[in-house]
């Protein structure tokens, strides 16, 4: 587990940049790489500082091969998964330890309910009108930067406000 100041700069750092990473996939249904490496940094620096060493070097070759088998499956699916929301998933996989996979599991998947729920209630407010917004305006893909980034941000809030309770 990280130590807990290492985990408050972190749940700190994600929270505003995974509030912009939601805020831009609904906008434009694209997530930039730059706030795609802003993530994987800030548990860069964070793991390094609140992590022993062989524990964030194991996190780091997770994020590896969750990268390389977001490839595959982007590759499989033919373009029908977003890369971007791929590359989030690395970029965010070493921040969960192994004995919380299923918590965070569980997190997405209520994460992304909340998402259809929001989305298809938003939608049908807006109608048939165009409102700007990708994520609305089209009616096949559903952002799952939202749901990854919430996600993420719950589960290191869960995880801080346990160690402080």
């Amino acid at each position: 587990m990280m130590d807990t100041p290492a985990l408050i700069l972190a749940f700190a750092t994600m929270l505003p940049l995974m509030a912009f990473v939601i805020f831009t996939d609904l906008r434009t249904m694209k997530i930039p790489n730059w706030a795609v490496l802003a993530a994987f940094a800030v548990f860069l620096v964070t793991g390094l500082w609140g992590l022993p060493f062989d524990v964030y070097l194991w996190r780091i070759g997770h994020a590896v091969i969750a990268l390389l088998a977001g490839f595959v499956l982007f590759s499989l699916a033919g373009g029908g998964i977003g890369a971007g929301d791929l590359k989030l998933i690395a970029a965010i996989t070493p921040f969960v330890p192994g004995s919380s996979v299923s918590l965070v599991l569980f997190i997405f998947a209520v994460s992304v309910f909340a998402l259809l729920a929001f989305h298809q209630v938003t939608r049908m407010v807006v109608r048939r009108r165009e409102t700007g917004w990708k994520s609305l305006d089209q009616k096949v893909y559903l952002p799952a930067g939202v749901a990854l980034g919430l996600t993420i941000v719950l589960f290191l809030g869960l995880d801080l406000s346990s160690r402080i309770a």
